[in-house]
């Protein structure tokens, strides 16, 4: 996984990206891909507000497609998904992070439709000091 700091003032912006390789035969996948941008403070007025957008692409080893039951759907080559999200303090130590996801191609699955899911996080942050 590859990390790049883009910016040094804020509002930052962060870039990363990945590559895997794999020859398939002690994992389903033969390799995959992914990459992104986060965007730190993209309001100056929401000191912890962050936006990140991202993709990525995991592509199934002929022998898993192999191995696949006769009776069971065709397994196509991969799945790819296309992240978008925002996340925010909206008090002190409570932070809310909606999520939006494409899913092309779900579980590289020949007969399930393209799948939009979407998601909504929270998190509780305190401290015993």
């Amino acid at each position: 996984m590859h990390h790049q700091h883009l910016r040094f003032e804020p509002p930052r912006l962060w870039q990363s990206w990945g590559l895997g390789l794999s020859d398939g035969r002690t994992t389903p996948f033969r390799g995959g891909w992914q990459s992104g941008v986060l965007w730190e403070r993209p309001f100056a007025s929401r000191p912890a507000s962050a936006v990140s957008l991202g993709a990525g692409n995991g592509a199934l080893s002929r022998n898993y497609r192999a191995g696949n039951p006769v009776d069971s759907p065709r397994l196509d080559g991969s799945e790819t998904i296309f992240e978008l999200t925002y996340s925010d303090e909206i008090i002190k130590g409570i932070s809310v992070q909606p999520d939006i996801q494409y899913v092309l191609n779900p579980s590289a699955d020949s007969t399930i439709d393209d799948a939009l899911v979407l998601g909504l996080r929270f998190r509780i942050a305190w401290s015993s000091h």
